[in-house]
């Protein structure tokens, strides 16, 4: 499938997720809105970040399907920013910033995660698979079990820097 690009910074889920068109139903593509649409739609997916400072507004805990709080990703992706120092996603102090679903390789490039609070996790990454980051970011996440991530699968960091995180 053709890479989503993401339009707005806004944090709102797709609007009818699996349809191949990331949409939170103003026209607008949030990134909660492309990950749903990822997850929906069949085969691995790529992401295209533009620089900007995308802040998780839409608490939750438990739910996995990235509607509220963290996002899930259930299903291969790319997430592609501009730059580590441009590409913020905010977990705002709500949840967690990702997590990595069984039996799924993810990649994060160029892209800073922050502000995640993991509760009883890491605020920043939970893997629970196979995940890369790379020339990337993870750091100002507090959690009580690894602060900035949580690993129970394969992670590759390249290039990347894991800082500042806090957990008890």
């Amino acid at each position: 499938p053709s890479p989503i690009t993401v339009t707005s910074t806004a944090d709102a889920p797709d609007w009818i997720p699996g349809v191949g068109n990331c949409d939170d139903g103003t026209g607008r593509c949030t990134l909660r809105a492309a990950i749903m649409e990822a997850n929906a739609t069949a085969g691995a997916a790529t992401i295209i970040l533009p620089a900007g400072t995308y802040a998780i507004s839409i608490a939750g805990t438990g739910e996995d399907a990235a509607e509220t709080g963290d996002l899930d990703i259930t299903d291969d992706l790319t997430i592609t920013g501009a730059g580590a120092d441009t590409t913020i996603i905010d977990g705002a102090s709500l949840d967690r910033v990702f997590e990595v679903h069984p039996g799924v390789t993810a990649e994060i490039l160029n892209v800073t995660m922050s502000g995640g609070a993991g509760g009883a996790e890491a605020g920043g990454i939970v893997n629970r698979s196979t995940l890369t980051l790379t020339r990337s970011t993870v750091s100002g996440n507090s959690g009580s079990i690894g602060g900035g991530i949580r690993n129970f699968g394969r992670l590759a960091l390249l290039r990347s820097t894991v800082s500042g995180n806090t957990s008890p």
